[in-house]
């Protein structure tokens, strides 16, 4: 399937498959992931909903400024990840601090754009 964008509500919602397993996925008002769902067969027979939920997303900023706090390259992350199956909550891990690859170099987007 390909990837198809609709609005829902006033978001705007991606929906497309990978490997044949279909994944709707709710965009926010910053464009950011809010939501993944989908619905996973599983081997005995029935199926699972299976929801991600992403919020507070940041870019190193209100983490204590440190040099490893700091996407230089505009990377951003959510700063709170909600998983639940079937409605049951089965994961909530709040980020508190995190760094970037440092083996991954990105050229700053004002070079990107002079680039062509």
């Amino acid at each position: 399937m390909p990837l198809q964008i609709t609005k829902e509500d006033g978001k705007a919602i991606l929906t497309t498959s990978v490997n044949g397993q279909p994944y709707k996925t709710t965009l926010g008002s910053d464009n950011r992931p809010e939501r993944v769902e989908a619905t996973i067969a599983m081997p005995g027979g029935g199926a699972k909903k299976v929801v991600s939920i992403y919020s507070g997303y940041r870019n190193g900023q209100s983490l204590g400024q440190t040099a490893l706090d700091k996407f230089h390259t505009g990377t951003y992350w959510p700063g709170r990840i909600i998983q639940e199956i079937d409605g049951a909550k089965v994961l909530d891990i709040t980020l508190t601090e995190g760094w970037s690859n440092p083996y991954q170099i990105f050229p700053e987007p004002e070079l990107l754009a002079k680039w062509k």
